[in-house]
């Protein structure tokens, strides 16, 4: 399934990050199984707490494997690498979620302020482009910004599907970010350490049987097998900012979200001076300016159903929301 094509190593030409680290976003390691009653009363409350669909600062994926049921329609689709994972963590049973590599625990102890103190910043950078369609071709761009703490690193690529419907006989009927397959070996590839280039790692796979092809998207992440810490991870959903741009997405809360048209952006300790809002695919459909005020009203009703981005620039930093149009 996995092709590695290239390694090339390039040397950057831009401008370090500032203070010499990269935002962090965290990762969601969550084992389920669809024959577990448990799973199905608590998948729901941990989808709500990370704001699955919507929050820009966590990357979630959702292992099937052996325990409680081997018969798992999702785990029987890839047992053996499922099953790699979970032993690699030591999961004791379904379900649990490992946050950045830490030690797994229950669904009902994680909370959305837990996950978003973990989205800080990072001594590595991974950022992922793939384009569509039957055959994939990824790629993968580390860079550290600072020399890495002790430990041996490796490369985890994942595909997984974003949002399946699937009636399961737990009772669940949605199911995120489902796991696919792995790009790398399940154990990951080692990466190299070397703070003054930028590594770029080329994959290509068949999307054919695999899930619907549309909500097919890879995960890579970065991880200290000595620790098993998480330093980062990346998708081709993450927002981008400019090297000298400070993250302020924790100061800008939105409600509803998901909305049917309206929503109301609130700025809590900002002075916002512009706003604008993009299609996934990097369209500006709305620009406007900002001047001496804590919320905003905005009104996607005259778009299209799908995802927004929308980026606020103040004089504090930017902060970027992803806002679900139903």
């Amino acid at each position: 399934m996995k092709k590695v094509t290239t390694l090339s190593l390039v040397f950057l030409l831009t401008a370090t990050i500032a203070f010499g680290q990269a935002k962090r976003y965290v990762l969601l390691e969550h084992f389920t199984n669809t024959l577990c009653s448990s799973c199905a009363s608590l998948n729901p409350g941990l989808f709500s707490a990370i704001q699955v669909e919507t929050n820009t600062n966590v990357h979630h994926i959702s292992y099937h494997w052996r325990t409680p049921y081997s018969t798992c329609l999702y785990y029987q689709a890839s047992p053996t690498r499922q099953d790699a994972r979970a032993d690699y963590y030591g999961i004791p049973g379904s379900p649990r979620v490992s946050s950045n590599g830490g030690s797994n625990t229950s669904l009902s102890a994680v909370t959305l302020a837990g996950i978003t103190a973990a989205a800080t910043t990072s001594p590595i950078s991974v950022k992922v482009t793939e384009n569509t369609g039957t055959n994939r071709a990824v790629v993968v761009k580390v860079k550290w910004a600072t020399t890495p703490p002790a430990g041996t690193y490796v490369m985890h690529v994942a595909v997984v599907e974003k949002k399946t419907n699937y009636l399961s006989p737990n009772g669940e009927s949605v199911h995120h970010n489902v796991f696919r397959t792995f790009l790398t070996t399940a154990a990951g590839e080692p990466i190299q350490t070397n703070t003054q280039t930028e590594q770029t790692i080329n994959y290509t796979y068949p999307s054919a049987n695999l899930g619907v092809e549309s909500q097919l998207y890879t995960v890579a992440w970065v991880q200290n097998t000595t620790t098993k810490e998480v330093l980062n991870s990346g998708t081709k959903f993450d927002p981008t900012t400019a090297t000298e741009e400070v993250s302020v997405d924790n100061q800008v809360e939105v409600s509803p979200n998901p909305t049917t048209g309206k929503t109301t952006l609130t700025f809590n300790k900002l002075t916002p001076q512009y706003l604008t809002v993009q299609t996934l695919t990097g369209q500006v459909v709305e620009s406007v300016k900002l001047s001496n005020t804590t919320t905003y009203d905005l009104n996607l009703a005259q778009f299209a159903a799908g995802i927004y981005l929308v980026k606020i620039k103040s004089e504090e930093g930017v902060a970027i929301k992803r806002i679900v149009k139903n």
